[in-house]
């Protein structure tokens, strides 16, 4: 009777695993709806705040436009690699200019840094501001979010705003034409002598399927250890038929080599060695600033808000006025100041601009030389929904961000800001 019960027990278990298992595999063919993100929510807040601060940026086409396959996209604008860059993160020794997509979607055609190419890394300097602009030739269709990015060596990709497109056609239809150094005209690099790269993996794959089965005829792992442990089974384990086959497939390698690289070397008797330096790309003219001294912030839980308290001292020789505040890519104006951009660049991600105007406690002209304590607040949503209002969760918690003041010309000063902030709930 109790054997019965441990059949019927045993029974129910297996039906159990075999019920998940049909589960399982009738899932991994189930159709899945398509999800969109922005990865970038995704950095923590002082990664986006006090490393990189982009501005500028215009894309050469409306946001959510139709692109076909093939045609192209412009990017340009400026970043600044901010002067607060945290201490955790190391430094921007080398830097790369790049974008960032659902993959290559995109083909980055021309990369250009202050009139310099930029195919290679750089050096930055912090506190210093550098122009950029990226080609792009859309490769594949589908709706994709694209990003200008700088790669920073051993801290990770650091994005700037990023705009939807809808890239329609067909990726047979995809060309990247090339004429090299020699002359040959190549018609699309991405498929350029495909055959030949099969056939070469198809070579090496059977000659390593051949090696494998050579061996796999043999004792394999336990008998193998425990014949070898023994000591007495040399002559078992490697024949003298295994050396010589052995000796053969080094001979046969090796000649594969040299014949391969003669051949190479007489279709293609020009070349150019992959460039593993650093670039020498200086930065832009500095830009005249206004003497920033940040008391205190806080972040208006309740509201949302974001309030520095400072003091500003005009160094210039004109009067000025605070017309923009951007943290992260966040974007908060005053569009009563003369000379501001009104947050509507060419193309400029709409989202990323807040709808409350910048309030500021007095934005009256301030005379060269004068000095003033001034509290902003910068209202919106968007510190919810970017997930920056999470600096309060941070071990450090603090901001970076630059302010942008005019003169009655309308010359723009950039300044950074940089200060401590502790959540409140009561204005």
């Amino acid at each position: 009777m109790l054997k019965q019960l441990e059949v019927n027990k045993l029974s129910r278990k297996c039906a159990s695993v075999l019920f998940w298992a049909m589960i399982t595999t009738v899932s991994i063919f189930a159709p899945i709806q398509e999800a969109q993100a922005h990865g970038e929510r995704n950095q923590e807040p002082f990664l986006r705040m006090r490393t990189i601060h982009w501005f500028d940026v215009e894309f050469s086409r409306p946001a959510n436009d139709v692109m076909q396959v093939n045609e192209l996209l412009t990017i340009t604008g400026k970043f600044r690699l901010f002067s607060f860059w945290p201490d955790q993160l190391p430094g921007p020794e080398k830097i790369y200019l790049n974008t960032v997509s659902a993959g290559a979607v995109f083909t980055k055609v021309e990369s250009w840094v202050n009139e310099k190419s930029a195919v290679q890394s750089f050096k930055g300097q912090l506190g210093r501001d550098y122009e950029f602009k990226i080609v792009m030739k859309a490769r594949w269709e589908g709706d994709w979010h694209v990003h200008p990015m700088v790669n920073v060596l051993d801290a990770g990709g650091l994005v700037g705003p990023g705009v939807n497109y809808t890239v329609e056609g067909s990726y047979s239809d995809y060309r990247h034409s090339i004429t090299t150094i020699s002359g040959l005209v190549i018609d699309d690099v991405s498929t350029f002598s495909m055959n030949r790269i099969y056939s070469w993996h198809a070579l090496w794959a059977v000659l390593a399927l051949i090696w494998i089965i050579w061996w796999v005829r043999r004792p394999l792992l336990i008998p193998r250890y425990l014949m070898n442990k023994q000591g007495d089974y040399e002559d078992v384990l490697v024949t003298k038929t295994d050396r010589i086959v052995s000796g053969a497939f080094i001979v046969l390698i090796l000649a594969i080599i040299i014949i391969s690289m003669n051949m190479a070397t007489s279709e293609f008797p020009r070349t150019i060695t992959l460039q593993a330096g650093t670039a020498v790309i200086p930065p832009i003219d500095e830009i005249p600033s206004v003497k920033i001294d940040m008391k205190n912030g806080q972040y208006f839980i309740p509201g949302r808000t974001v309030i520095a308290n400072m003091r500003v001292t005009n160094n210039q020789d004109r009067p000025i006025r605070l017309g923009e505040f951007t943290s992260a890519n966040l974007r908060f104006l005053d569009r009563s100041v003369k000379g501001i951009n009104d947050g509507k660049e060419q193309n400029f991600p709409q989202e990323l601009i807040a709808k409350e105007p910048l309030r500021i406690s007095d934005n009256s002209p301030l005379m060269p030389g004068e000095s003033r304590d001034v509290r902003i607040e910068a209202t919106d949503v968007a510190w919810e929904v970017e997930r920056l209002s999470s600096l309060l969760n941070d071990p450090e918690s603090t901001i970076g961000a630059l302010l942008y003041f005019y003169d009655d010309e309308g010359t723009r000063y950039i300044s950074e800001l940089f200060g401590n902030v502790i959540p409140v709930f009561k204005k």
